[in-house]
């Protein structure tokens, strides 16, 4: 591997913090993370069950009309309610099923953000949040896995 790539992993995977505030960001930050993303992905399936086609009326919002919308309230609800269930729990295990499901949340956020940009001109609101709220979810969920692996390994290490 080269040394531009190991730079970038070591950046990426926020090594460079010192070693309790890696403990707090992997552990509390990424629990909000997940509710935010959570509660977000929610808000959008009950808006669309709720509004059904009066919504899609919205020039921003003609480009979920692609999908079915049971599909559409389908993933939104699995992902949402996924994440909620698995934030209930506190083990490497489920820390790992959390940073596999903040990643399924962050490509519905990608996917939501295309939608979004899909209509313009003109900007909207929508091309802000769900880009970001997808480069959250993705980099906290492999940096949970990968923190969760590593804790597992050193327990394992020291006999715990």
């Amino acid at each position: 591997m080269s040394k531009t790539v190991m730079y970038l992993k070591w950046i990426l995977d926020w090594r460079f913090l010192p070693f309790r505030f890696q403990m707090w960001l992997f552990g509390t930050a990424t629990r909000i993370v997940e509710f935010l993303s959570a509660a977000g992905l929610l808000g959008f399936a009950i808006v669309f069950m709720c509004d059904q086609d009066k919504l899609y009326d919205y020039p921003i919002y003609y480009k979920f009309k692609t999908l079915p919308e049971a599909w559409v309230v389908g993933i939104l609800l699995f992902a949402a309610l996924a994440q909620g269930a698995a934030m209930l729990y506190k083990s490497a295990r489920s820390n790992i099923i959390s940073g596999w499901l903040l990643i399924l949340g962050g490509n519905i956020w990608f996917l939501i953000s295309v939608a979004f940009l899909a209509p313009y001109p003109p900007l909207n609101t929508g091309m802000i949040l769900p880009p970001l709220m997808s480069f959250v979810c993705v980099l906290a969920g492999k940096n949970l896995m990968d923190y969760s692996i590593t804790e597992e390994s050193l327990k394992g290490k020291n006999g715990e």
